[in-house]
């Protein structure tokens, strides 16, 4: 009875134990789902399961870099995302940071230095320090440097203006291509039909098939500058989806110019960075002056009055070129809607000679290959008004950037 008991009792302890050694050897296992297979019922360890949620970061991360497949943009969209995040300002920032630090040193060295006597006239950069010419100094350089960087930011954003507009431009010269390859395909056509009935002469036929040729030639060629064009947007843009699909909203439409070039010219004054360098020198120049000459008194100061004159000469003649440089945009954007007018009345006239000569080489008073020369005019009177379109739009895009903070 004994040993039938203490078999029992043994039977029941192996179980157990084995139980617990199963309990522990499976505890990481959990399946949600669909039951688990044989290949999945081996233990997983720690390492195993941190392993795959780094995998499965990483992969996640690497998938939504490119996600965004398409974008639809207006010009301002695209200016936007041309200036967000975009490090080349970067070096802007810095030279910012550096200027207001610099006034703040100015300032302490006015503060240590306030109660020194310096002996002139070795001791006059105390007395230019004392009177506040260095501190001056450093206010004018934070300033030179926000405007530095405002006119990057102008710079970035006519570069992205003119390209959206250049991208514009393919995709219209793209579909003038497309219609002129369907006129060229339907009057081959034509002729194939009548050169088979004997009403055109072979020199016909091979003429408006050479016709084809050079339609479809034009059309390959526009598609590679539309990609070119799409492909030197999305670098403005830091697109990194070579792939991604652009839909820009924009069309070259223009309206009236209206300018009032005085005006234009005296905001161009205030406002352009080149002259405020100069402008900010010549006065830079003509404070060291102020200040050499009062605390010298007894003692003259040629240098100082030599710069002084220098500067004022510089400045002098930069508001002349300024006014001679806007004054040349000014005249650009009249040029550019006086080629636009003509443009627009040569692609008119073209298309109404080509109407009238289809109708002729259809009662036979015309050769296919006077058709095909007026074919040819037809597309590039269209392409060339398209071109005009856009110098046009860029013309006066240019000027508004230029009598602003300039490019």
């Amino acid at each position: 009875m004994k040993k039938i008991l203490t078999l029992c009792l043994c039977a029941v302890l192996m179980f157990s134990l084995s139980v617990n050694c199963f309990a522990r050897g499976k505890v990481k296992n959990v399946y949600v789902g669909s039951a688990p297979t044989k290949e999945t019922e081996e233990v997983t360890t720690d390492d195993e399961i941190e392993a795959s949620e780094e995998n499965f970061l990483l992969s996640s991360e690497n998938n939504t870099e490119n996600l965004q497949s398409k974008y639809v943009l207006s010009l301002e969209n695209a200016i936007q995302m041309a200036v967000k995040d975009n490090p080349q300002f970067l070096d802007y920032d810095v030279s910012i940071s550096d200027a207001r630090l610099q006034i703040e040193k100015a300032k302490k060295d006015i503060r240590d230095n306030k109660n020194l006597t310096p002996k002139l006239p070795s001791g006059i950069e105390i007395v230019v320090l004392q009177q506040g010419y260095y501190q001056k100094q450093a206010e004018l350089a934070l300033e030179m440097a926000l405007s530095s960087k405002e006119q990057a930011l102008s710079k970035l954003s006519y570069n992205v203006t003119q390209q959206y507009y250049n991208t514009k431009l393919a995709q219209s010269l793209l579909e003038c291509a497309k219609a002129a390859y369907q006129i060229a395909s339907d009057n081959k056509k034509t002729i194939d039909m009548r050169y088979e009935l004997g009403q055109v002469s072979e020199l016909d036929a091979k003429n408006a098939e050479l016709a084809l040729l050079s339609a479809h030639n034009s059309l390959s060629s526009c598609e590679r500058q539309l990609g070119l064009a799409m492909d030197n947007l999305k670098l403005l843009l830091q697109i990194e989806n070579s792939d991604a699909e652009l839909l820009l909203t924009d069309g070259i439409e223009f309206e009236e110019f209206k300018a009032d070039i005085e005006s234009d010219i005296q905001k161009a004054i205030n406002s352009r960075y080149d002259l405020s360098l100069v402008r900010n020198t010549y006065e830079s120049a003509v404070l060291y002056s102020d200040i050499v000459s009062v605390a010298y008194s007894k003692y003259t100061n040629s240098s100082a009055n030599k710069n002084v004159s220098q500067a004022k000469y510089n400045y002098t003649n930069a508001l002349k070129n300024i006014r001679i440089l806007i004054k040349s945009y000014y005249n650009d954007v009249l040029t550019a809607n006086e080629n636009l007018s003509l443009a627009a009345s040569r692609a008119d006239l073209v298309r109404r000679e080509y109407e009238v000569t289809n109708l002729k080489v259809s009662l036979g008073l015309a050769t296919n290959s006077e058709l095909t020369q007026k074919m040819n005019e037809v597309s590039t009177a269209n392409m060339d008004y398209e071109r005009a379109k856009l110098s046009y739009k860029l013309a006066v895009q240019k000027y508004n950037y230029e009598i602003s903070i300039g490019l």
